[in-house]
C-alpha cells in the first residue's frame, strides 16, 4: 500500500486531498440545480445572473466591454431556472426548450435517442451537451441563452471565495449562433471574465488576462473549431467544446465572480446561445510518499493538470534553509531541470536533484530540496498567464555513512543514516544489505544480511572493489500488517576494501661486516616508500634489530 503525501503551494497553510478540492467549488461541476452551491454556506460557490439586450456594441477583452447591456435586477440562484424570453421561436420550435434562458442540461437528455442522446438537435446532433472529449466525468452543463430571437442577452455569475483548494478553475464552453453576418458589433458574441468588487461594491473586471471575448463574425466552417449547419431561418455555426483556464493564484483569500455573457444578433432576427461546464483544482504540487525502490527516482511531483506547459526548477539551497515557501528570499536561485517546455505536469526527482551547494556540518545535507514549477495558463490564448508553485521535497533514498578506516583487516562498518524529518515512518532499524564482489550488483552476491540497528559490521572475505546495496524500509501504519513494509528504497555504494599487503623489502648491500650500516627499502605495492636502517651487530637471537633512520 503506497502512502501519498500532498505538499502545499507557496501560499497554502493546509494541504488537502484532491477529492476535497472538488467540494471547494460546489455547483460548478455537474450541477443538479442552480442552488447546489447554497450561497448561505461559507466558502461555497453560488450562482446568480441577469438578463438584458444585445446592442450594436462589440465585446473587447482588453477594456472589459462585454458588448451587452444587463438591465434586469440581480437574479438569485433559485430564480434562474424560471427566466424566460420574449423573443420569437419560429426557428427552433419546442425541441430545445426555447423559452428558458438559464437551463441545466444532461448528457442523457432528448429529444435524440441512441447515439443522438445528449446532443443539440438544432445542429443535427453534432454537438454534445457536455465536454466528454475533455472530461468524461462531466455529465451536466448549463445552457446560457436560447434559440429565441429579439436581441436578448444573458449573464451567469458564479461567485466564490478563492482558496488554495479551488484556485485553478476550468470553464468549458461551446457556442451556437444563427446566421452571423452583421459585423463584430452586431453578431452574437460570447464573453467570459473574472471580476471582484471595488470600494463602491461594484463588480469590475480584474485584468485583461482574465477576460476572453469571442465574436461569431467571420465564422467559417472548419476554422477555429467552427462548423456550419443548416436550419430554418438561415444557416448557422456551432463551435466545438473548448476550455479556458482561470488561474486565481494571485487572488487566494479574496472573493471573485466568474462571469459568462451571451448575446443574440443585435438586429433582432437571429439567436445565439452557449453551453458551459466547469471544474476546479487545488493550486499545489502533490508527491508520492512511497520511496522509489532501486531506481534513481526519489519522488514523482505532480502539478495541476490541464495547463499549457510546465517547466521545473530546483533551488540552490538546501530546503531547510528556506524558512517560508510564501516569500522566497532573493538569495535563493533556481536551476532549470526541464530541458524544454513540456505539456507533462509530472516530474520525476532523481538523487542528483538533491545535490546542493549549501555547506552544513550535518550528515543529511542532501535530503531536503525546494522545487518550483512554472505553469502557463490562459483564458485568452494571446495572453498567457504564468504561475509559480513551490514545494519542499524530502530525498527518501538511503543515505549511508561508511567508516573507511584503513585497518587493512577487510573490515568495514556501514551505518544507514536515512531519515524523513518530522516523519517517523522511515524505519532505518530494519535495514537490508547485499554484498557483491564487483563494481555493481551484477557481480557475485557474497552475502545478504538484515540488521535491526541500521548498523552493519562486516568482514569481507578478500580485498578489492566491492558493492553494497542497502534497502531502507518505510513503515505504513495504515496498511494491512503484511503490507506495512511494502514501501522501500534501495541505493548501491561502491567500496574499495584494502587487503593486508605482502611485504616486499629490498636490501641494497650484499656484503656486510660487523659495524656496517645497511639500508632496507620498502617496495610493498601501495605503501608509502620508506628507507629503514639497521646495524648487523644488533643481532639478537638470530633477529636483526631494525632502527628507523629517515623517510
Amino acid at each position: 500500500m503506497k502512502k501519498m503525501v500532498l505538499l502545499i503551494l507557496s501560499v497554502a497553510s493546509v494541504a488537502v486531498a484532491y477529492g476535497q478540492a472538488l467540494s471547494a467549488c460546489p455547483g460548478l461541476k455537474n450541477p443538479a440545480s442552480f442552488t447546489a452551491g447554497s450561497h448561505q454556506t461559507y466558502n461555497a460557490g453560488y450562482y446568480s445572473g441577469q438578463t438584458g439586450s444585445k446592442p450594436y456594441t462589440a465585446p473587447d477583452a482588453m477594456s472589459g466591454v462585454t458588448g451587452v447591456n444587463m438591465t434586469s435586477a440581480l437574479i438569485p440562484d433559485n430564480q434562474l431556472a424560471n427566466q424566460t424570453g420574449n423573443g420569437g421561436t419560429s426557428y427552433c420550435g419546442t425541441t430545445l426548450s426555447p423559452t428558458s434562458r438559464f437551463r441545466i442540461m444532461s448528457n442523457t437528455e432528448g429529444p435524440g435517442t441512441g447515439t443522438q442522446q445528449g446532443k443539440d438537435p438544432l445542429v443535427s446532433y453534432q454537438l454534445p451537451y457536455c465536454p466528454a472529449s475533455y472530461d468524461a466525468s462531466i455529465n451536466h452543463s448549463i445552457r446560457l441563452g436560447n434559440c429565441g430571437t429579439s436581441a436578448e442577452a444573458e449573464a451567469l455569475y458564479y461567485t466564490m471565495d478563492v482558496k488554495v483548494e479551488n484556485a485553478l478553475l476550468f470553464i468549458y464552453y461551446s457556442i451556437v449562433v444563427q446566421a452571423p453576418g452583421h459585423g463584430p458589433t452586431g453578431d452574437p458574441s460570447f464573453v467570459i471574465r473574472v471580476a471582484r468588487q471595488n470600494a463602491s461594491g461594484q463588480w469590475v473586471q480584474i485584468s485583461d488576462t482574465l477576460c476572453y471575448a469571442i465574436s461569431s463574425s467571420g465564422a467559417s466552417n472548419g476554422v477555429n473549431g467552427w462548423h456550419s449547419y443548416s436550419g430554418s431561418g438561415g444557416n448557422g455555426f456551432y463551435r466545438d467544446w473548448n476550455k479556458v483556464a482561470i488561474n486565481l493564484n494571485k487572488y487566494i483569500y479574496e472573493q471573485v465572480r466568474v462571469e459568462v455573457y451571451m448575446g443574440d444578433c443585435a438586429a433582432h432576427g437571429h439567436y445565439g446561445y452557449c453551453y458551459i461546464a466547469g471544474d476546479c483544482q487545488p493550486m499545489q504540487i502533490s508527491t508520492s510518499g512511497c520511496p522509489a525502490g532501486a531506481t534513481t527516482t526519489v519522488q514523482t511531483l505532480t502539478a495541476p493538470t490541464g495547463l499549457t506547459n510546465y517547466v521545473w526548477y530546483k533551488s540552490n539551497l538546501d530546503g531547510r534553509f528556506i524558512n517560508s515557501l510564501t516569500s522566497i528570499p532573493d538569495t535563493v536561485t533556481f536551476t532549470r531541470l526541464s530541458p524544454t517546455t513540456s505539456t507533462n505536469n509530472t516530474y520525476n526527482c532523481t538523487t542528483s536533484d538533491f545535490v546542493c551547494t549549501q555547506a552544513v556540518a550535518t550528515p543529511d545535507t542532501t535530503n531536503n530540496m525546494v522545487f518550483r514549477c512554472d505553469m502557463t495558463s490562459a483564458m485568452d490564448p494571446a495572453k498567457p498567464f504564468l504561475s509559480k508553485v513551490y514545494v519542499r521535497v524530502i530525498n527518501t533514498k538511503p543515505l549511508m555513512f561508511i567508516d573507511t578506516a584503513k585497518n587493512c583487516d577487510n573490515y568495514l562498518k556501514l551505518i544507514n543514516k536515512s531519515f524523513i524529518p518530522n516523519d517517523n515512518h522511515c524505519d532505518t532499524a530494519h535495514s537490508k544489505y547485499w554484498i557483491y564482489r564487483g563494481i555493481d550488483t551484477s557481480a557475485a552476491n557474497l552475502d545478504t544480511l538484515i540488521t535491526n540497528t541500521g548498523t552493519l559490521r562486516y568482514v569481507f572475505p578478500q580485498g578489492g572493489v566491492h558493492s553494497v546495496r542497502v534497502r531502507s524500509f518505510y513503515y505504513d501504519e495504515n496498511a494491512e500488517p503484511e503490507h506495512r513494509y511494502d514501501c522501500f528504497s534501495d541505493s548501491t555504494y561502491r567500496i574499495k576494501i584494502l587487503e593486508r599487503p605482502v611485504p616486499n623489502l629490498f636490501i641494497q648491500e650484499k656484503n656486510l661486516c660487523i659495524g656496517d650500516r645497511a639500508v632496507m627499502r620498502d617496495n610493498t605495492p601501495g605503501s608509502v616508500k620508506r628507507d629503514w636502517f639497521f646495524n648487523n651487530d644488533s643481532v639478537i637471537n638470530g633477529q636483526v634489530e631494525v632502527t628507523r633512520g629517515f623517510d
